[in-house]
């Protein structure tokens, strides 16, 4: 293919690639994870698709089911702009498996109440003072309130 611009003229060729996580899933399986990690930080439809740089309708549409086959891209895009990763929204990972085990309890229980994105309870996982992390779940919600207050 070739493509000519004012500049010149350049040459491109179309690459495939296969996407390390298929990304075909059930229509409302992806649809409803979509909307639980969404509405769950009180994203509205506009905010989540201007952070993911996709339209308003097409992710409408994943979230109802209109469409279950998004690119790796898109799919990773949409995860990025909501704390996580595409595996967790294809469904092909557990959030715990994710986190591994350097989450403390409280930690995990306070993360799965309040459907805390993943790359926050990474980010919550990291603090410690003077040597030690909070010990409940109230004082994690506490430090997490805390850094959404502060840093937007």
């Amino acid at each position: 293919m070739s493509r000519i611009t004012n500049a010149g003229v350049y040459y491109y060729e179309q690459t495939r690639y296969t996407p390390l996580v298929e990304t075909t899933v059930a229509a409302g399986e992806l649809g409803s994870r979509l909307r639980e990690l969404r509405t769950g930080q009180s994203l509205s439809l506009s905010e989540t698709a201007r952070r993911a740089n996709i339209s308003k309708a097409y992710l409408s549409q994943l979230e109802h089911g209109g469409s279950t086959q998004p690119s790796y891209d898109v799919l990773g895009r949409i995860a990025t702009a909501l704390g996580t990763t595409a595996e967790v929204l294809a469904g092909r990972n557990s959030r715990s498996r994710l986190w591994g085990g350097n989450v403390p309890d409280a930690l995990r229980a306070f993360a799965d109440n309040n459907a805390v994105p993943d790359g926050d309870v990474s980010m919550l996982a990291q603090i410690h003072y003077r040597g030690k992390q909070p010990e409940t779940a109230e004082d994690w919600a506490h430090i997490y309130e805390t850094i959404r207050r502060t840093i937007r």
